[in-house]
């Protein structure tokens, strides 16, 4: 999967600080060009090489949990970045579609909210009088 753009941290550049210039601008140059295109270098020197495989392994990770933002994204909202019809569809969404998703947010937003009232009464009771914590309880009902 191409990509568009990658995290670049500064131990990547710090790992390249000791190289000569062509050196430090090949292994830059293999360390972006893998990150956005998968491409493997091929005309590292061994110096070269071994920052790049010191690298890697994070640019691979990266690539990793990126995918999976995208797989969990396309699963919750059917929005396929890969795809130019995924806009459409979710502008298509119809109103009662839309109408479930705010109830269900609803439904979460009043659930942690009584996860939250639970706990302020049994962490923080002995600071609120039972009518403070009744106010609490019927201002998230609103």
């Amino acid at each position: 999967m191409q990509r568009k753009q990658f995290t670049f941290y500064r131990s990547y550049f710090e790992a390249t600080q000791n190289l000569s210039t062509e050196q430090m601008h090949r292994t830059l140059t293999a360390i972006v060009d893998y990150a956005l295109n998968e491409n493997l270098p091929e005309d590292l020197d061994p110096i070269e090489t071994a920052v790049f495989t010191v690298v890697r392994p994070h640019l691979d990770s990266s690539r990793e949990r990126a995918e999976k933002r995208l797989e969990r994204a396309e699963k919750t909202t059917g929005f396929n970045k890969s795809k130019s019809e995924g806009k459409s569809k979710c502008k298509e969404e119809s109103k009662s579609e839309s109408k479930s998703k705010t109830e269900n947010k609803n439904n979460s937003f009043n659930y942690v909210c009584d996860i939250h009232t639970k706990n302020i009464e049994e962490n923080a009771g002995a600071f609120l009088t039972r009518e403070q914590l009744n106010n609490l309880k019927n201002n998230k009902m609103k």
